[in-house]
């Protein structure tokens, strides 16, 4: 089996952040790990079909930006003894396996196993200090308490197992079906749908005094003041539901219509309410009303306005605020002050 410390791997460095390091054959099993990378650009979407059609052609190493070698990997990792520990938990035989290592965050990395005829019959994710082993531990809890949940009108890969091996924290989980898709950047009914019937289900109250992380944002991050501002005084109950986190196009995909959300490690059971319609509008928003905080602000208040008739300006500005925080969103004073305006002008 390919070894990553014995340089039995071609790594390819991809247009962006992410290097994907393919064990040299066979040639399905390199085609299936090459179907796992999706982009939403047309010039990726070209550029990813030709490498495969390299790849079937047995030409994978002679196209430009791949090379043979050891992936950005930890020094020393022990690669054999990883590879036996998970091997006891996945139900299928797999024959070699390829990484995914994002520059971005180096402390981390995934793998997706594969048999010799190229079936994907599970992907990990590794954590390699305290802060990632912490986002994994919260996704492998989001991942159970969504599959406890009845009849929510979306899907979420299915936990294979987890646990610690040398310290380090994995999950393992099912793979998405071949058909999957990244979703266009636009709100789609399906989305829309999920949130609400999420909300709905896990909905609770609390004062927000008693929110555990309010008073944190307070004290340090200045930047907010803005925000904070319209919050102020606040007497009554703030909804909070179970929360996606993170979500955005890259993480919604569609197969046959129907919607798979992934990549929960930045879930919350008691996120403020409107956090994942703010979440997906700021992303959408920068593609169609650009990053400058005059135009983006008054975009994002309108369109989850629009989709959400309930958001009131505190609301808004309580999952405004919560995004910023835990680091989903650069939301410096210019933006900050920018929403305000845009949410007092609204309210």
């Amino acid at each position: 089996m390919p070894d990553p410390a014995a340089g039995d791997f071609m790594v390819i460095s991809w247009g962006g952040c992410e290097q994907m390091a393919l064990p040299q054959g066979p040639r399905r099993a390199q085609d299936a790990a090459l179907r796992l990378y999706q982009t939403s650009t047309l010039r990726g979407r070209v550029h990813h079909a030709l490498l495969r059609c390299a790849c079937r052609a047995g030409l994978l190493g002679l196209w430009p930006r791949v090379r043979v070698g050891t992936p950005a990997a930890p020094a020393g990792y022990d690669w054999a003894g990883w590879r036996e520990h998970v091997a006891g938990r996945l139900a299928e035989k797999f024959d070699c396996f390829a990484l995914i290592f994002n520059r971005n965050k180096p402390q981390r990395f995934m793998a997706a196993f594969l048999s010799e005829d190229g079936a994907l019959v599970g992907l990990a994710k590794v954590g390699l200090d305290a802060r990632n082993n912490g986002l994994i531990e919260n996704e492998a809890n989001a991942t159970r308490a969504l599959h406890a949940l009845t009849e929510l009108p979306f899907r979420v890969p299915t936990l294979l197992a987890d646990g610690t091996w040398q310290g380090h924290r994995f999950i393992l989980m099912s793979p998405l079906p071949s058909r999957a898709r990244l979703v266009p950047f636009r709100w789609l009914p399906q989305a829309e749908q999920a949130l609400n019937r999420l909300e709905q289900t896990t909905a609770t109250t609390r004062s927000i005094d008693d929110v555990s992380w309010w008073r944190e944002a307070c004290a340090s991050r200045a930047e907010l003041a803005p925000l904070v501002d319209l919050l102020k005084g606040k007497a009554g109950p703030m909804r909070l539901s179970r929360i996606h986190g993170d979500l955005c196009p890259f993480n919604l995909l569609l197969e046959d219509g129907a919607l798979w959300i992934i990549d929960w490690e930045d879930s919350s059971a008691e996120g403020p309410w409107l956090t994942d319609w703010v979440k997906y509008s700021l992303s959408i928003g920068v593609r169609r009303a650009g990053w400058a905080p005059e135009s983006l602000a008054p975009w994002v208040v309108e369109t989850v306005r629009e989709r959400q008739r309930e958001a009131d300006t505190e609301s808004l500005a309580f999952a405004l605020v919560y995004i910023a925080h835990h680091g989903h969103w650069p939301v410096d004073f210019e933006l900050a002050r920018a929403l305000s305006r845009a949410l007092r002008g609204g309210s």
